[in-house]
């Protein structure tokens, strides 16, 4: 009777530290990434070397009305970026970026304008991103500057001041939102503006992008314009409202930013020579696509 109770003892302990292996290998093999039905988890995952490109292409109309007379600017932009993961620190990626190719082309009621961006095709930077999306030191990019004519310089900083979408702080199922707000500065010779937006996201499904399964989120924008200049020494004051709809997809496997498709409104204007000076209405719609060019060559590891 002792003999078999102590082999009913042994067994039940071997039964308990079986499981235990089992249900610890389990734990073990749970994705960095949480699960679609229990919980998506979004981070920026890019390992230390790892080399990505991206090409972005954008532009806008903006309708202006100065005297009764209606004035329309058109601008094309693209640009070519590489990012290379540099290494950890603090839990935030440093990366290098390399400005590929940049184009440029503004067409006005005063001509067309297609600065020489020789001097800044080739250029790098450091930037720091944080787990979750957020873009910091970005000084390196305000050095690298190019001429627009008349507006004198300006730098690149801007293109990459929101260029990786912000993720939730909690996991995600599908409908589930989360806010967000970025910051945009656009600096020349003659004028500062800022652009304050906020975003609300959320998870609305799932879909393949270049061979990876992506996060597919729609993000509702809002936000203002305001800023000031001068132009033939006459003070400019800039002001207006921000509206647009983003979809982007996050290759969730990976932790890597894959597209985006945006468009955006700004309904504003102008106030030239302070109080009591012209007023000038503008209307301006935009459109960008922001795209991997090819997909990452390494394997995923859970």
């Amino acid at each position: 009777m002792c003999l078999s109770n102590g082999l009913s003892s042994r067994l039940f302990f071997t039964l308990i530290l079986s499981t235990a292996v089992v249900l610890s290998g389990c734990a073990a093999k749970k994705a960095l990434w949480g699960d679609p039905q229990e919980g998506l988890i979004l981070t920026y995952r890019m390992s230390e070397g790892q080399e990505l490109q991206y090409t972005s292409s954008s532009g806008f109309t903006q309708n202006l009305e100065i005297s009764g007379q209606q004035m329309k600017v058109t601008s094309d932009k693209t640009l070519t970026f590489s990012v290379t993961q540099k290494g950890m620190k603090g839990g935030e990626h440093t990366l290098g970026v390399t400005i590929d190719a940049m184009e440029l082309t503004i067409d006005s009621p005063q001509g067309s304008i297609s600065p020489d961006m020789s001097g800044v095709v080739g250029k790098s930077f450091d930037m720091t991103l944080s787990s979750l999306g957020k873009e910091m030191g970005l000084s390196g990019a305000k050095q690298i500057k190019y001429s627009v004519g008349m507006q004198g310089e300006r730098n690149v900083a801007s293109e990459f001041e929101a260029v990786f979408p912000d993720l939730a702080t909690e996991p995600l199922k599908v409908g589930g939102t989360w806010t967000t707000r970025d910051t945009i500065r656009v600096d020349d010779a003659s004028s500062q503006v800022r652009i304050m937006l906020k975003s609300l996201n959320t998870l609305v499904g799932y879909e393949t992008v270049m061979g990876m399964e992506c996060a597919k989120i729609s993000s509702d924008v809002t936000g203002t314009m305001d800023g000031e200049g001068e132009q033939g020494g006459q003070p400019l004051v800039f002001g207006g409202e921000v509206t647009g709809d983003d979809t982007w997809y996050f290759a969730y496997k990976e932790g890597l930013f894959v597209k985006s498709v945006s468009d955006g409104a700004i309904d504003g204007e102008i106030s030239v020579g302070g109080p009591g000076g012209m007023v000038i209405p503008m209307e301006q719609t935009t459109k960008m696509e922001t795209a991997l060019v090819a997909p990452p060559a390494q394997p995923v590891a859970d």
